[in-house]
């Protein structure tokens, strides 16, 4: 088959569609020898060196050439490549002038659906119009999650195939060395015992209930900081406000090097995780390939992704956050016991598996075999 990708989040973003995007080509191509690849992206970039790669432009400084570029242009190019299969692995595709090659999107989470408030009113817009006529035009339908599929199912109940195919924790988390941590925590200024949060810094994220959480078990005497890693989004002013004062204890890092974030969850005595609603939601299971235990929200997806893992928690309830945290701090054989079972649970995703599954959802939509759309993802995961 010859396969087009519309891989623009490579060149545009370091969140969590750039990482799917990328980690998902990097395995098509390490098991898939007998398809052809191509990839359609906005601008040059060493990424794609040696690769198949069709530059589209664009500039957002010319009011609506992004809009052009996505439902026109890139259509273009797609018809030049005459491909089987292409994909969106950002929800909004290039789908309307296609019709001969099979259209399959990855629908990543329904945030800016089902909550709104959390998302800016462009992106709630562009969702609430365009969503459901991709989904007409699809298809197939990725999710990453039976969360988000379910999501999807009562929300527009589409005609179209949907197929979960679980995401991983990239290569280079693994466990680090002493060394090598308390290297890393002089550069950002990290001393001490701390606990880790890591994502974009937005509503959703619900830092703020984590530094309530935090900020009472600090009143018991423990000597921890809290460590928040991620780069600033939206309403991010408002969130960094509310922790205003404890500039000793809560330490921003703003984005972090990739190859640093394992190490920083290897030297954190653990992770938490509280966000109100994941898609699938990879930083618990990152944390948990480096051994570092996980406390999360009890939302969405997270506990499909967790299982027995980690510690639960109502995000909306910062004292059942303030128990868990207590827990794990008093009771050592229990950090042990779920860095062990961390470990074990982080082994049962990879990016090979998700690979082979989504190869195996192009040959099912390409030659039009019959599928269930209410199967269960053949990537199950034992929770």
């Amino acid at each position: 088959m010859r396969i087009a990708i519309v891989a623009d989040p490579i060149d545009e973003q370091y969140a969590g569609v750039f990482y799917y995007t990328k980690q998902l080509i990097d395995a098509l191509l390490r098991i898939d020898e007998k398809n052809e690849y191509f990839f359609i992206h906005l601008r040059k970039n060493k990424y794609f060196m040696g690769k198949n790669e069709v530059i589209i432009p664009g500039s957002r400084k010319i009011p609506g050439w992004m809009t052009l570029r996505k439902f026109l242009f890139i259509s273009f190019a797609i018809l030049r490549i005459k491909p089987d299969v292409v994909l969106e692995p950002a929800h909004i595709g290039p789908f309307s002038l296609l019709h001969k090659c099979k259209k399959i999107v990855v629908i990543h989470d329904l945030t800016p659906i089902l909550f709104p408030q959390y998302h800016l009113k462009f992106s709630r817009i562009i969702h609430k119009i365009l969503l459901p006529i991709i989904l007409k035009n699809a298809d197939g339908i990725i999710v990453p999650s039976l969360c988000t599929k379910h999501d999807l199912e009562k929300m527009y109940n589409p005609s179209k195939p949907i197929k979960v195919t679980y995401e991983a924790a990239s290569q280079e988390f693994v466990p680090s060395d002493e060394k090598r941590i308390q290297q890393v925590k002089e550069k950002y200024n990290i001393s001490g015992s701390y606990i880790i949060a890591v994502g974009t810094i937005e509503p959703r994220k619900n830092l703020t209930m984590l530094f309530e959480a935090f900020s009472e078990i600090r009143k018991a005497d423990i000597d921890l900081k809290l460590v928040i890693i991620g780069k600033s989004g939206w309403f991010f002013k408002k969130i960094v406000a509310k922790m205003h004062g404890s500039k000793e204890v809560v330490i921003f890092t703003g984005y972090v090097e990739r190859n640093e974030l394992p190490i920083l969850y290897s030297g954190a005595e653990f992770m938490v995780f509280p966000s109100i609603y994941e898609g699938f939601g990879l930083p618990p299971l990152e944390a948990m390939k480096c051994g570092c235990p996980v406390i999360c929200s009890n939302s969405s997806s997270l506990p499909e992704v967790c299982g027995q893992a980690a510690i639960l928690f109502d995000p909306a309830k910062p004292e059942e956050l303030q128990k868990a945290m207590l827990e794990i701090i008093t009771k050592p054989d229990l950090k042990k016991f779920m860095k062990n079972e961390g470990l074990i649970q982080a082994t049962k995703f990879s990016w090979e598996r998700c690979a082979e599954e989504t190869i195996e959802f192009f040959m099912d939509i390409f030659f039009e075999k019959e599928y269930s759309i209410n199967s269960t993802p053949a990537s199950s995961v034992n929770t």
